[in-house]
């Protein structure tokens, strides 16, 4: 109902969950724009999804954040940069708040823009050194959890 009232645009952000959500946010018009992001969309393909449904009922669309490190950042560059348009652009700014690095070379911010890396896959290597830093399972004193149909159970390591 809001949507058309004001000349501000109405943008479908938590509400917009998937495919299944943005068809119905486009069948009554429900918003002007789609913050899309990987994760809430259900993964890439979906978000794909999430954006043709917007292309086609002509709603603009916003690459959207949880603020991931640097692999679901360059995952969601990726999507991102198969949509038709970005009207509303996007900021993938997670990676730049985090204090510690796990790629063997970090994603490349330069004028408020971010390079797709062109390698195979996402186009990036972990630092296999950090990533087994930050292995919970490996470091003193700390504690994995197991759930089981029965009952969870702590593993000190």
């Amino acid at each position: 109902r809001l949507k058309g009232k004001h000349a501000i645009a109405v943008m479908a952000d938590e509400s917009l969950t998937g495919p299944a959500s943005a068809f119905a946010l486009a069948r009554i018009g429900g918003a002007d724009v789609f913050a899309i992001k990987i994760e809430q969309s259900g993964g890439l393909r979906a978000a794909q999804q999430v954006a043709a449904i917007g292309d086609a009922a002509g709603i603009e669309l916003y690459g959207g954040t949880m603020l991931e490190g640097a692999i679901g950042t360059i995952a969601s560059a990726h999507a991102f940069a198969t949509f038709r348009e970005l009207q509303w652009g996007t900021e993938l700014f997670g990676p730049l708040l985090l204090t510690e690095e796990i790629l063997a070379t970090p994603l490349q911010y330069q004028d408020f823009h971010l390079a797709i890396p062109q390698g195979p896959g996402l186009g990036i290597v972990l630092d296999e050194e950090r990533v087994q830093y930050f292995r919970r399972d490996r470091r003193q004193g700390a504690t994995v959890t197991t759930v089981t149909a029965a009952r969870p159970t702590a593993l000190v390591g």
